[in-house]
């Protein structure tokens, strides 16, 4: 099959408790420049009366190395089991041991259509961290990280399967992963500043979404602040703070509009 792109490297955390694969924490790993996946084949053979009479080709699991454009602070953690140390930075340790993940991608067919990838478990290894000074001419450093997969408790590698259109290839990793699609961070008729008088400000975000919101600084949630149907009257200076929700997506992020009514 010759392709003609790569996109969408996913992953989630490998689970096999009770005798069941189930995967969590499914994100994004970052933007893909490349991946390489190698199979490790058993190739055994049995020969008799000077002929091969037998051969195991079976695979055994292989290895995947992947290049991205970033590998942020949050996945290099998440994916090779570092402890975090505040929000921006992360603690290497002796006994850090990296988690198994399903890991996935998809890629475009040059014939029309595209083929997705998902390998049931992978443990990745720590990359090299790499820079360069700076010279006449800039020079990009990448991240690559490569990990090893091999068999699942069902006793499977990986699936492969082709698709129409790219919705279908990425909504398939989203399932697998179990990414949820996140809520339209809501938006104000009115932008943050000095306004004179009583205002009137209306919310929006996305369709079928929910918001709420707080006057009072609190943050918004499902069950936190008012849910909104009319528009807001604002008559005194506040913070006004929403959130969208929709049953089966992520939340959305907190939009925050700062109010002074002079």
């Amino acid at each position: 099959m010759a392709t003609k792109g790569l996109k969408y490297p996913v992953y989630a955390i490998y689970s096999e408790d009770g005798g069941v694969r189930t995967y969590s924490q499914g994100a994004v790993a970052g933007k893909s420049i490349t991946v390489s996946v190698q199979y490790d084949i058993n190739n055994e053979r049995i020969y008799g009366d000077d002929a091969l009479q037998l051969s195991d080709q079976s695979i055994l699991g292989g290895t995947i190395t992947l290049g991205l454009t970033d590998l942020t602070i949050e996945t290099r953690a998440i994916l090779l089991g570092h402890k975090r140390k505040d929000s921006n930075g992360f603690i290497i340790s002796s006994d850090d041991i990296a988690p198994f993940v399903g890991f996935g991608f998809y890629g475009q067919k040059a014939g029309g259509g595209y083929r997705s990838f998902w390998y049931y478990k992978v443990q990745f290894g720590e990359p090299n961290d790499e820079l360069e000074t700076k010279r006449d001419r800039t020079t990009f450093k990448t991240p690559t990280i490569s990990g090893v997969f091999g068999i699942d408790i069902t006793n499977n590698v990986c699936e492969i399967l082709d698709w129409e259109t790219e919705a279908a290839a990425k909504a398939y990793l989203d399932d697998m992963a179990g990414i949820k699609a996140k809520c339209r961070k809501p938006v104000a008729s009115k932008a943050s500043g000095t306004y004179t008088g009583e205002q009137t400000v209306t919310l929006t975000a996305g369709e079928g979404e929910t918001i709420y919101y707080t006057l009072t600084g609190l943050t918004p949630s499902a069950t936190t602040g008012t849910e909104y149907s009319t528009a807001i009257t604002i008559s005194g200076s506040c913070a006004l703070r929403a959130i969208a929700v929709k049953a089966g997506n992520n939340d959305s992020d907190i939009a925050t509009y700062e109010y002074i009514i002079a």
